[in-house]
């Protein structure tokens, strides 16, 4: 292909990289060659920003630093992990504590449980759970601070950093110019136009439960198909109940959703998947979900449940 065509030519441009702990992929159509590489090239490196920024596993990231310091005085942020911290707190609100940032501690109690094979008594839960809770975090919105009120306390940002990614790649994808594409991480996808995306049946990965239109918004899925911990003869999936300090026990195989931004669909899906069908299906509903899909499970026979906005 000439140059003069590379640069002249509408193309689709379809790429894919390992960011985030999974595969993300990002597709564009009706730029012209180059501009279109250039633009999923600029998605891609923010992408990286964002992990470089809040990836609990990089030791320069602020949340490791948050959760290294914040036990012992205010930890200053930037404007933006501010801002996005206290979409956490607002999202804990609504969701009456079931979303919660603050679950690591429990997180890597169950963790090591799972490494020693050991099951947790009552009163460990416990004394872990007491380092658990929003309220707990204090965000100084005039010094942009984060501080901890109890020593221990740890965040982890894994439920809504992807979904916070997926909306600054589109961000930066419509500063670029692109006006029909999508970036998919895999539980969340957000499109720039319109698309169609299929949501699967979680225990049969060929079938299809709904198809959803997507249009300048965002769908995410949490389920049961995620990490297990396992523990002697027993397995505890890996979302944590913040209120109970235990694993969630759900009877949903999965939920979707489809917000206007991904990080409301993938904080959103994972509390509606926390809370079961009987409080998670009308939690969506409150919160203005366009489109919510619930494979649900009783006695082994799954069925399906699909609400709109109307």
């Amino acid at each position: 292909m000439s140059q003069a065509i590379l640069h002249s030519k509408p193309i689709i441009v379809k790429r894919m990289r390992y960011l985030m702990g999974g595969l993300i992929k990002i597709e564009v159509t009706g730029l012209p060659g180059c501009r279109a590489l250039e633009a999923v090239e600029a998605a891609f490196a923010e992408i990286k920003r964002i992990e470089q920024l809040l990836s609990r596993f990089i030791p320069t990231s602020v949340v490791t630093l948050i959760n290294q310091k914040a036990d012992i005085r205010p930890v200053h942020v930037s404007d933006e992990v501010f801002d996005l911290l206290m979409a956490c707190r607002e999202i804990s609100f609504l969701s009456g504590g079931v979303f919660d940032v603050t679950t690591l501690p429990l997180t890597n109690f169950w963790q090591q449980a799972e490494q020693t094979q050991a099951k947790p008594h009552v009163k460990e839960i416990e004394e872990v759970k007491s380092q658990v809770g929003f309220k707990q975090m204090i965000l100084d919105a005039h010094l942009k601070t984060v501080f901890f009120i109890k020593p221990g306390m740890k965040i982890d940002l894994g439920a809504i950093g992807k979904g916070y990614a997926v909306d600054r790649a589109i961000y930066v994808l419509r500063q670029q110019g692109v006006r029909h594409g999508f970036v998919n991480g895999g539980s969340t996808i957000a499109v720039i136009g319109q698309a169609p995306f299929a949501v699967m049946h979680p225990l049969q990965p060929d079938k299809m439960v709904a198809c959803i239109n997507l249009s300048d918004n965002s769908l995410s899925t949490s389920g049961v198909y995620e990490r297990f911990w396992s523990i002697k003869d027993s397995k505890y999936g890996h979302l944590i109940h913040p209120l109970t300090g235990y694993p969630v026990q759900t009877d949903l195989l999965s939920v979707s959703t489809v917000q206007e931004t991904a990080l409301l669909s993938d904080a959103f899906s994972t509390t509606a998947f926390i809370l079961g069908e009987k409080k998670g299906v009308p939690f969506l509903k409150r919160v203005k979900s366009q489109k919510t899909v619930a494979v649900a499970s009783h006695q082994l026979h799954p069925f399906v449940i699909i609400r709109t906005a109307n």
